[in-house]
């Protein structure tokens, strides 16, 4: 076992606030470093023929007409830009503690909850009508 040889220079030593920091920093960078794989990123974006098709439903609905070539390009490299987009920000965790982010996934599986149980729905609303039209 080493000896101390100066005990004041070592008491010196432990009480200087910068060693603490660069502990303290060491064992964060560890502690961090090591905290699991990194998240593995697909970088390759497909549009499928399904997708290109909603494009031009979508381009049709809004304008009426079929996109011509051109536009058609311009949609699927829309497309592409905000799936890259879409995913760097799911990578960072912008879609967490977003109450926009939540209102909107919550409205989207209500709705497609919604579209499963239509008469199910329609029963309920329909027994509520009924009670409190039998409310005095």
């Amino acid at each position: 076992m080493m000896a101390v040889r100066n005990p004041h220079a070592f008491r010196r030593l432990m009480a200087e606030p910068m060693l603490h920091f660069a502990v303290f920093g060491a064992v964060l960078f560890i502690v961090l470093g090591s905290s699991g794989d990194p998240v593995e990123v697909d970088r390759t974006v497909v549009v499928s023929r399904g997708q290109v098709a909603r494009l031009v439903t979508l381009h049709r609905m809004t304008t009426g007409a079929p996109p011509t070539p051109a536009e058609l390009e311009q949609l699927v490299d829309d497309f592409v830009r905000e799936e890259v987009l879409f995913r760097e920000a799911v990578r960072l965790g912008l879609h967490r503690d977003d109450e926009i982010v939540r209102r909107r996934l919550a409205q989207k599986l209500d709705a497609l909850m919604g579209d499963a149980s239509g008469e199910a729905a329609y029963r309920d609303l329909r027994r509520r009508y009924e009670v409190v039209r039998d409310d005095p």
